[in-house]
């Protein structure tokens, strides 16, 4: 059947999308046919597609929310690290003033 080729040229392709449209459209032609057994086959690989599909996306996610709050650790990390340099130079002034007078 071409729509089998279009599951296997999906898989091989990677289209998780492409895959989880495809087995949606062979359920509803099996269904339309009274193959329900055909049927029940595609919506179980519609749901392991699924299930990819939804764990490679909280994988996709975490990874950016560990990004922006390693990046916000950077951005607070140098924001102290520029206070403590003003403070520093503020006490030599201080030492340096108190030196002179």
């Amino acid at each position: 059947m071409i729509y089998e080729e279009a599951i296997t040229l999906a898989k091989e392709s990677n289209n998780l999308e492409l895959q989880d449209m495809i087995l949606n459209i062979m359920k509803d032609l099996a269904i339309s046919i009274k193959d329900y057994s055909l049927a029940y086959s595609y919506l179980e690989q519609k749901v392991d597609v699924s299930n990819i599909r939804f764990t490679e996306k909280a994988k996709k996610d975490q990874l950016e929310l560990e990004t922006k709050y390693k990046t916000s650790e950077y951005i607070l990390e140098a924001e102290n690290q520029r206070q403590r340099t003003r403070v520093t130079l503020l006490l030599l002034l201080l030492a340096v003033g108190a030196a002179i007078t």
